[in-house]
């Protein structure tokens, strides 16, 4: 098995409009939440995207795990 770091930036507007929605639908914990709560969430992560932006943007990271198998 091999990792590889992806990722890319996007400007500081796209990032800041997160709606929660990057889950598999049925799959979604923050489907769980509030209104109230999900609007706190909102806000305190556009805080936070725009604490660590840069001039490039903010920086979206994720782990890929690349997996080759062979049947023996």
């Amino acid at each position: 098995m091999k990792t590889q770091q992806l990722g890319f930036y996007r400007n500081l507007e796209q990032a800041k409009e997160w709606n929660g929605g990057w889950f598999h639908s049925r799959e979604n914990p923050l489907l769980q939440l509030s209104s109230e709560q999900m609007a706190e969430l909102k806000a305190d992560y556009r805080q936070k995207i725009e604490a660590e932006a840069t001039e490039e943007g903010a920086w979206y990271e994720f782990l890929s795990f690349f997996v080759t198998s062979r049947k023996v």
